[in-house]
């Protein structure tokens, strides 16, 4: 007899096989970013969108965006370890 299987792999499973997990971690960077970030960042910086891999963060303060373009290796690897898995590749500024 078969194990039974966890219900979050099962999950993931059938949303891959929908084409729809992609998605949904792409939507997880931008509803979590506060949780990625901590308060302190995420109080002046903003994520904007995210697609193939590069997101883009709005960052109105200069010394904000100084800051964040100096740590921006960080930053990615910091969500990369969040969401499991290498899914931002670029880290781009905005006003």
């Amino acid at each position: 007899m078969k194990e039974p299987e966890k219900i979050g792999g099962f999950l993931k499973s059938m949303l891959i096989d929908l084409g729809i997990w992609d998605q949904l971690k792409d939507t997880q960077i931008i509803t979590e970013w506060e949780k990625i970030v901590g308060n302190s960042i995420s109080e002046f910086v903003k994520p904007v969108r995210f697609e193939n891999g590069e997101l883009w963060v709005a960052v109105e303060d200069a010394s904000w965006r100084n800051e964040i373009f100096n740590m921006r290796d960080a930053l990615i690897n910091k969500i990369n370890d969040f969401m499991g898995e290498k899914i931002v590749k670029k880290l781009w500024l905005a006003k």
